[in-house]
């Protein structure tokens, strides 16, 4: 069903959003945020917010150069996935965190301490049939729609911080090529 054939025949008359319960240890990542700066530590959500989609390039390098900065400068970064049902062009998917994840790792293998937390965000909406629309409204029924998308939360430092040690994500460890070596070897 397309946009256009949904709303001409059904208005929406309800809409319930169930973020994820938990979020690290709090129930969201500002007040996550709130607690740092509470202990004096230096921390802050990345502004202007994440939005998707991130390309590959200049733009992902100038966000990447900005929290390098901050990290360089003893701040602790906190970013996530949004989605803003009445703002769609705001919106951040888990595609945009990811890649700006492995564009931070690339810039930053061994100083960057990453604790992610990933969870459910579910949009559930109700749309009724507008009716005296034509013949057809009559014998339309109520529609639930719902929708599940990934939820990322994620703080980046380059210190360690003890109370999120469990979301604590380890760098990939690089894999040498023994082949090389062997040969190398062999020669001499």
């Amino acid at each position: 069903m397309t946009a256009e054939v949904l709303f001409k025949y059904y208005h929406k008359t309800g809409q319930i959003i169930n973020p994820n319960n938990s979020v690290f240890y709090s129930d969201n990542l500002e007040s996550i945020v709130r607690d740092f700066q509470s202990f004096q530590l230096s921390c802050e959500f990345l502004t202007p917010r994440l939005r998707s989609p991130l390309n590959p390039g200049k733009s992902t390098q100038i966000v990447v150069n900005k929290i390098a900065s901050l990290l360089d400068r003893g701040q602790i970064v906190a970013f996530n996935t949004n989605e803003n049902e009445e703002m769609p062009k705001f919106n951040c998917y888990a595609e945009t965190v990811e890649t700006l994840i492995s564009e931070l790792r690339n810039r930053m293998p061994k100083s960057l301490k990453l604790y992610k937390c990933e969870g459910e965000h579910t949009l559930t909406q109700t749309w009724r049939p507008k009716h005296g629309v034509n013949a057809v409204s009559n014998k339309l029924q109520p529609m639930t729609v719902t929708r599940v998308s990934r939820q990322i939360n994620c703080i980046v430092s380059k210190n360690k911080v003890d109370i999120l040690e469990p979301w604590f994500i380890q760098p990939p460890k690089k894999v040498r090529n023994k082949k090389k070596k062997d040969k190398n070897s062999e020669e001499k």
